[in-house]
């Protein structure tokens, strides 16, 4: 499903320029959470599923996917902010080490883990804090794979937390879109996708996106659905099963490197737009300011991949044995 995670990615770059009003990248990160689900059962079930360690094979995995080139990104961003002073950067070792981490930057909201002191968003590079809540939703979905009861009841209260957040009894925008607590039972609902086949996985996507528009309305009629981010969060949760349902089988030649890139887009399109920024091309609402960032952050995302990621996909494949 390369193209899909591609595209996916490119809805994200472009959430972050001026050129829509409509937050498309919202819609992208809850199809991400699904499709992450959907692949970590996928790798527990299926691929790792004559693997004696297969538990441990699969987090080594997931480790050597995600944090080879978060930590290119890292240096990337660290290396331009120092070199340029851009936005005031001030490294301390305690956001140094949250970074490194990933999964502090989940809770943003709640600590101060900025290091750059100007601009919107003080995080080095702010869409990594979604990262943290995949990281987590990942270790979770393990411990359910292993026992699904626990899956069962964490999704359950996941989904509580989401209906609360979504109908504006909590804050819509930490615990409807940002935080585990509110948007686990996405992770889940992937997983038990995956686990579907013919009919059953058309019913699974038909009920998911029925749900979905269901609260849409009620949200509608009770005008709440304009919150932050529900509304997109919603459409992201009914349109994600469909598209799973579309992508899952196709075989493209292109669709390996279009799934690498899609990781490396979602990395270092924010750089990309501060290096057109101090050459003198500042945001704007154009889709020739869109293509820059999109070509700049691709031409970033392979240069990761060719020098970091590639070596480590070769160790990878042999240090984890599929079966």
């Amino acid at each position: 499903m390369g193209l899909l995670r591609f595209v996916l990615a490119l809805c994200v770059l472009v959430s972050h320029t001026p050129l829509l009003s409509f937050e498309i990248g919202v819609v992208a990160v809850v199809v991400f959470y699904m499709l992450a689900g959907f692949v970590m059962a996928h790798l527990y079930f299926y691929v790792f599923a004559s693997n004696a360690r297969r538990a441990r094979a699969l987090l080594l995995d997931r480790l050597l996917r995600i944090y080879p080139l978060y930590l290119y990104a890292f240096a990337l961003c660290s290396g331009f902010v120092l070199l340029f002073g851009y936005y005031a950067p001030h490294f301390t070792p305690a956001n140094v080490a949250a970074h490194l981490l990933v999964i502090p930057l989940n809770y943003f909201m709640f600590f101060d883990f900025g290091i750059l002191q100007r601009g919107f968003e003080p995080e080095l590079n702010h869409l990594t804090w979604s990262l943290g809540a995949e990281i987590q939703a990942y270790l979770l979905l393990l411990l359910g794979f292993l026992f699904p009861l626990f899956l069962r009841l964490a999704a359950a209260l996941s989904f509580a937390v989401f209906l609360c957040a979504i109908f504006g009894i909590i804050d819509t925008d930490i615990y409807g879109y940002r935080l585990l607590a509110g948007i686990f039972f996405v992770f889940a609902l992937g997983s038990w996708q995956r686990r579907t086949s013919g009919n059953a996985t058309t019913a699974f996507a038909f009920i998911v996106s029925c749900v979905a528009l269901a609260l849409f309305g009620i949200g509608k009629l009770f005008g709440v659905v304009f919150l932050p981010y529900a509304r997109e969060v919603l459409l992201g949760l009914a349109l994600a099963p469909w598209l799973i349902v579309l992508f899952q089988n196709r075989r493209w030649r292109a669709n390996r490197l279009l799934g690498a890139l899609s990781y490396g887009i979602f990395l270092t399109h924010t750089p990309a737009m501060w290096i057109l920024d101090v050459c003198g091309i500042p945001k704007a609402a154009s889709v020739g300011y869109v293509g820059a960032v999109a070509a700049l952050a691709i031409a970033l995302a392979l240069l990761g991949i060719v020098a970091i990621e590639r070596p480590i996909e070769r160790y990878r494949l042999r240090a984890i044995p599929k079966s």
